[in-house]
């Protein structure tokens, strides 16, 4: 007898002998294969003969007359079949807007804190960090109507260093803070090709839309023609797929795909996924982050091993980084910018532009669960990180920003 497919390496598969043909459609749990040696629904779906609709039948999917069957270790459930609804998203913010808002009244504290000799940064820093970024708009348009000047220039001017940065990023709509951050990571020489997978990857399709907006209007270039000249290969083909495919933003998990895909993904091993690329790029770019998470939970109950490992044993470089924050985030997104945190903070010398982007990034999102993530897997609060990492008006910013106070 056959061992179940799960427990076969990828070149143990190919040893295995020719079913006879199943005229019976796919039951849950069983796995089709072709008079060949390669599962030959594998094949179709890599060369994208057909799209796979989690209703269809085995026969309506394969669309062949004769598909041999294989018992698998998972019996006769039903988890293949249909779909789910995935858990809710992650949103604990720890800015939201300030209920007793007055844009006049904001706009004139603001011009009193720079007004003569001297500037008031705990007044600054206190006001800003307790209005949300739509109200932060809006004091801008008060303060341009009652001094006919533009509160973020006068902004910069009296603030310096990694402050006037924070200040920046919060006064910035969060199209044009994105787009300065992708400007910034192609600008000059050399690429932050870690900062592109983090902001194409982990921004919603109305935000990459308006990102790319954004940037054109800044900069008057198009964002795909300058991120296609400072990238390559298989890694280029990725970050333009998610700049321009809308990822599937629905909540729903369908399970005969999902497994399928989860199949196909470890048939094929992370190696050769380049090779295949109509096959590979859709998978991680166009499903959903919950879908996503079903499939690598497949992965794992059809091999034995995680997606990540497999990914690190046969993988290097900016690929690989892709496909890791890919499943990071369709796994756990606050864990995944908790370690874009400790990462940027840990051992000698901060890397602050990561702390500031992520930290103004994630306020008004899921900036809370980042921080109780963060204590999580590093045994420290990040309230601890920052003020070991940072000092004066920068790190009381910060603090603000996550949530707490600075110690006095």
């Amino acid at each position: 007898m056959t061992p179940p497919l799960g427990s076969l390496t990828r070149s143990d598969r190919k040893k295995v002998p020719p079913y006879t043909a199943c005229k019976a459609p796919l039951e849950a749990g069983e796995i089709c294969r072709s008079c060949k040696h390669l599962n030959r629904f594998l094949d179709d779906c890599a060369q994208k003969r057909f799209s796979v609709n989690p209703s269809d039948t085995h026969r309506q999917a394969h669309r062949a007359t004769d598909m041999p069957t294989e018992q698998t270790k998972y019996g006769n459930s039903a988890r293949h079949h249909g779909s789910i609804k995935a858990l809710a998203s992650f949103h604990d913010p720890t800015i939201v807007e300030f209920r007793s808002f007055n844009p006049d009244d904001d706009a004139k504290a603001l011009h009193k804190a720079m007004k003569g000799f001297g500037t008031d940064e705990k007044a600054i820093i206190n006001l800003l960090t307790k209005r949300s970024n739509y109200q932060r708009q809006i004091i801008t348009d008060s303060y341009q109507a009652l001094y006919n000047k533009d509160l973020l220039k006068d902004l910069k001017s009296e603030l310096s260093g990694t402050l006037s940065e924070v200040v920046e990023g919060l006064m910035q709509s969060p199209d044009v803070f994105d787009a300065n951050e992708i400007h910034r990571a192609v600008a000059g020489l050399g690429t932050d090709e870690e900062a592109l997978i983090e902001i194409l990857c982990s921004r919603s399709n109305a935000e990459i839309q308006a990102l790319r907006a954004a940037y054109e209007r800044l900069f008057k270039k198009d964002l795909r023609k300058d991120i296609e000249g400072d990238t390559s290969g298989y890694f280029r083909r990725l970050l333009i797929a998610e700049l321009q495919v809308p990822r599937n933003e629905a909540d729903e998990i369908f399970l005969y795909q999902a497994y399928h895909e989860a199949l196909a993904l470890w048939e094929t091993g992370p190696k050769k996924w380049a090779q295949d690329e109509a096959f590979s790029i859709p998978i991680f770019t166009r499903r959903s982050h919950a879908h996503l998470r079903h499939v690598f939970d497949e992965y794992k109950k059809i091999c034995g091993v995680d997606i990540e490992k497999d990914i690190t044993n046969e993988m290097t470089g900016d690929v690989a980084d892709f496909f890791l924050t890919i499943i990071k985030l369709s796994r756990n997104p606050p864990a995944y910018f908790a370690e874009r945190l400790y990462r940027a903070m840990k051992g000698i010398g901060t890397n602050e532009k990561e702390v500031v982007r992520v930290i103004v990034s994630r306020s008004e999102k899921d900036l809370g669960a980042v921080k109780t993530e963060f204590a999580k897997l590093y045994g420290k609060s990040l309230e601890s990180f920052i003020s070991g990492d940072f000092s004066g008006d920068a790190k009381k910013i910060l603090l603000a920003l996550i949530g707490e106070s600075p110690a006095k």
